[in-house]
């Protein structure tokens, strides 16, 4: 494949067709105070700001670093070891900054974001979303396999699980992971108690019935969560329900239930095709360490909050 002979007014147009100036101009800014060590033989004035931006394209296009090296022209010499070197921890960095625009919040927060939502009266009392993905790993042989413990049967490839919790305005308030994708929902509730007890008291859960757990662990927060048939139970992925999170039937009660569970759900955009939409990198399996994919999960969902 020839070069492309990237200018920098090219990958930065480019770049700001997926994330806002402002957005890029405060990377940078938080990336430039951290005073991180950067590798390169030249050091022009708009070295930093080329650093931002080249790490951020790399993970919007999901561009291997040499193939980068290759195609960028910045007027000096970018080595595609130090464009690893400086995107990784530039991501580590960003990761902090991230964390200013994923912010938990308050009771009063929460049900103020669901009031205008025109919820169904059987959901109606829900002030925050719950839910999990599976993000691609690239099947390297420490991950290769079903029995490996990073096997996601969502996938049906390896992957990382990610935690998140979101508001009524459908902003993101607060992700975990990654982690095993073999963690069933329902046990991650269990092992997650303590925190969950001392953030989330008084709050209305929206979940799947992966959760339905949560019914039985918790006295403080409440989940609303859809009716599984039992007898469907078996045609069910390993990760699916448990087997004493379904009932032996739907009831008229329980499908109408389950028809306004689903329209409550509804109602909140979910993040994660957006965040796949603006960094192609979330949608490949992934071939760097699992710490990196945790930072740009974070980072896209700061740019996700920041954009809606």
């Amino acid at each position: 494949m020839p070069r492309l002979d990237l200018k920098r007014h090219q990958v930065r147009t480019k770049v700001l067709r997926r994330i806002s100036l402002p957005i890029l101009e405060s990377m940078t800014q938080y990336v430039k105070e951290a005073a991180l060590d950067l590798w390169g033989e030249q050091k022009p004035d708009s070295f930093i700001d080329d650093a931002v931006l080249l790490a951020m394209y790399k993970d919007i296009f999901a561009v291997g670093y040499k193939r980068l090296a290759d195609d960028v022209s910045f007027g000096y010499k970018i080595a595609d070891k130090s464009l690893r070197h400086n995107t990784q921890h530039i991501r580590r960095c960003l990761a902090t900054w991230a964390e200013q625009h994923v912010q938990r919040e308050d009771l009063a927060a929460w049900k103020h974001h669901a009031r205008n939502l025109g919820l169904p009266k059987e959901v109606a009392t829900a002030n925050l979303w719950m839910d999990s993905t599976d993000i691609k790993l690239q099947q390297k042989k420490a991950v290769r396999g079903k029995k490996s413990p990073w096997y996601s049967y969502k996938l049906k490839q390896a992957g990382q699980r990610y935690m998140f919790i979101r508001n009524g305005q459908s902003k993101i308030v607060q992700i975990w992971g990654g982690y095993s994708p073999k963690v069933y929902d329902g046990h991650w509730l269990k092992d997650h108690k303590t925190e969950l007890n001392e953030h989330y008291k008084g709050a209305v859960m929206i979940a799947d019935n992966h959760f339905t757990q949560g019914k039985k662990v918790f006295t403080n927060i409440t989940f609303l969560t859809n009716y599984a048939e039992r007898k469907k139970a078996v045609s069910f992925n390993q990760g699916g329900p448990a087997e004493e999170d379904t009932v032996d039937n739907l009831t008229a009660e329980r499908k109408n239930f389950n028809r306004a569970h689903s329209h409550g759900r509804a109602r909140i955009q979910s993040p994660f095709g957006c965040m796949i939409q603006k960094f192609d990198s979330l949608a490949k399996p992934w071939s760097e360490s699992q710490n990196q994919q945790d930072y740009l999960v974070m980072i896209a969902a700061a740019v996700y909050n920041l954009t809606i």
